[in-house]
């Protein structure tokens, strides 16, 4: 990887289509954990390969890759009963939270409300005791609600393929990523753009300007790549 991109490279491993529902699979444990041995020198963090729906066979996968030598993120899911959670916190002030275990947004709100009360408990001024990352989070309200320590989605592939992208506000002088932002149509020919999305040419000319810079500030022409004529450029 240094040798393709001229630089380091520190990657945040999720194992992903590795992680099984309720089957706990050695083979797909012991490819994971060579994954991670042979990349470590590119690798940041990396999760647990967790088990969705059996707490038991992710807490076994937790203590396997440690005992190969690895420091796993321990994962825990919501809908998993708190003793879970309890032990997790007892024994790492580094975790993450997989989301999508709940598939009903409001389900989700209500039980990241119900785990954040008891990270940020009014012992510690309502500060979080734990790092906490969230998995799978395809909700820009879930993204803003809680104090994630980082962020795992696949949100802005969604918008991607459905012809948008997502810009953040800008008021005095900096970019705004705590409130929600624009989304943005830069394919009009897509059959499937996102709710709420705009096409460039359909905001105020003052949010065009900004709209405009936060794309050539990462070197892309927007306006040549989706045809959009915009608004005239002082």
């Amino acid at each position: 990887m240094e040798k393709a991109t001229g630089r380091r490279v520190n990657i945040f491993v999720d194992s992903g289509d590795l992680s099984t529902w309720a089957k706990r699979d050695q083979a797909k444990l012991e490819h994971y954990i060579a994954y991670i041995k042979e990349n470590l020198r590119y690798i940041e963090a990396y999760l647990n390969m967790d088990v969705i729906g059996d707490p038991i066979a992710t807490w076994k996968n937790q203590e396997a890759m440690e005992k190969a030598g690895l420091k796993p993120i321990p994962v825990y899911h919501l809908g998993e009963p708190k003793e879970f959670l309890d032990r997790i916190m007892k024994g790492y002030d580094y975790f993450a939270v997989r989301v999508s275990t709940l598939k009903n947004k409001l389900e989700q709100i209500t039980a990241l409300d119900w785990l954040f009360e008891i990270v940020c408990p009014d012992s510690n001024k309502n500060l979080p005791t734990h790092k906490v990352h969230g998995v799978d989070i395809d909700s820009i309200e879930i993204m803003r609600r809680y104090p994630w320590i980082g962020l795992s989605s696949g949100l802005w592939a969604e918008f991607s393929r459905r012809g948008a992208v997502l810009v953040p506000k800008f008021k005095e002088g900096k970019w705004v990523y705590n409130e929600d932002p624009w989304i943005v149509i830069v394919d009009p020919k897509n059959p499937d753009p996102p709710e709420g999305g705009q096409r460039l040419e359909s905001f105020s000319p003052e949010d065009q300007e900004i709209i405009l810079r936060y794309f050539e500030e990462k070197g892309i022409d927007i306006l040549k790549r989706s045809g959009s004529k915009g608004a005239a450029r002082k």
